[in-house]
């Protein structure tokens, strides 16, 4: 009887033993292993939580380096293929980032990191075929979704042509996104993908690099178009923002002037806006700065920001390198939640998950 006692209690520590080094893995592991988290059919009240974070869904979002579409059905190929593979429905969002802005008279688009100029055409041609992609290789898979947004940033490099850089340029800009990305949805809807495709307009605007003026000239831009005024996804950061309550500045040292009501505005205040922010910072600072924000949202306008997910660079990160700026997508979301759950006026689900990469760039 005694051995036998003694056998179960270290069956039972075993057991315990296993559970914990299973939840530590899970907490920190930045990849999936199965099925979807979130019911995108729930209602905002519903929340999923799952018991490990290791089985959440996270896509890869790009820095773009080529609009060329062979490359870009290939990319979304992949994606439905691996949709394709899992059980159930899979609810995905992927922006496509091609750098700053392009204005060149009235052509407008996108840099594309260097790799060259490209317009609005061109970028659309492109998201178009990689939603095509997507479609047509989640095969009989006919229930799981794609959200693609169309990014871009609001950085105004002065030694290099066509910059947009006054807030008239920035307007007109913010404008031709918006009807490119109508553009992109309409021929989604004309060849049939648009019951599993959809695409927004997104916005890496960050405080390092431009200021309010310029930025909410480009964001009213995005908004003055002609109905539907598509979605625009800001996935960008609130550098300088408070996150310990004692203050309501924000702001950088090349762009102080910053305030919280600005980056509210760009964030969501402005009626296409949704944040699904950077939460980058390993030690946790970001996500108490956008809790902090929606915080100031309930209190100035009655109503949380509500936040389609979280944004990391955890790939790219192991591609050129971070300093305590690789939180995995898993790490994002529980630093997001935890601040989000201490104020039962903003607490929430996130949809999404998302992390970046440089295309065509190795792992190191």
């Amino acid at each position: 009887m005694i051995d036998k006692k003694h056998n179960a209690r270290q069956v039972i520590c075993l057991i315990c033993i296993a559970l914990i080094f299973i939840l530590l893995l899970g907490a920190f592991s930045p990849f999936r292993i199965n099925g979807p988290v979130f019911d995108t059919r729930s209602t905002p009240s519903v929340h999923y939580f799952p018991l490990f974070f290791n089985s959440m869904s996270f896509t890869t979002s790009y820095y773009m380096k080529t609009v060329d579409e062979n490359d870009l059905y290939e990319m979304g190929c992949e994606l439905g293929s691996r949709d394709a593979g899992f059980n159930g429905t899979q609810d995905n969002i992927v922006v496509l980032d091609f750098s700053y802005p392009i204005c060149n008279g009235t052509t407008y688009g996108a840099e594309l990191f260097g790799y060259g100029h490209v317009t609005t055409d061109q970028i659309a041609a492109a998201v178009e075929q990689f939603g095509s992609g997507y479609y047509e290789c989640t095969g009989q898979d006919n229930d799981s979704t794609l959200l693609i947004g169309i990014g871009t940033n609001n950085k105004v490099p002065k030694d290099t042509d066509y910059t947009c850089d006054t807030e008239g340029k920035a307007f007109d800009h913010g404008a031709a996104w918006a009807a490119m990305t109508n553009s992109v949805n309409q021929w989604f809807i004309d060849n049939g993908l648009f019951s599993q495709v959809s695409a927004a307009g997104a916005s890496d605007m960050e405080l390092g690099f431009n200021g309010p003026a310029w930025t909410r000239q480009w964001v009213d831009g995005y908004s003055s178009g002609p109905d539907p005024i598509p979605m625009l996804i800001h996935f960008g950061d609130a550098a300088g923002c408070p996150y310990d309550g004692n203050t309501w500045t924000c702001g950088t040292p090349d762009y102080p002037e910053w305030s919280v009501d600005d980056v509210w505005y760009v964030s969501y205040g402005a009626p296409p806006s949704f944040p699904i922010p950077l939460i980058y910072l390993t030690s946790g600072v970001h996500a108490k700065q956008w809790a902090q924000m929606s915080s100031y949202s309930y209190a100035q306008y009655g109503e949380p920001i509500i936040f389609l997910g979280a944004f990391t660079q955890y790939q790219a990160c192991q591609q050129r390198g971070c300093d305590r700026t690789d939180n995995t997508p898993a790490q994002a979301y529980h630093q997001m939640m935890l601040e989000l759950g201490k104020d039962p006026n903003i607490a929430q689900e996130l949809r999404f998950l998302t992390d970046i990469k440089w295309m065509w760039e190795p792992i190191e």
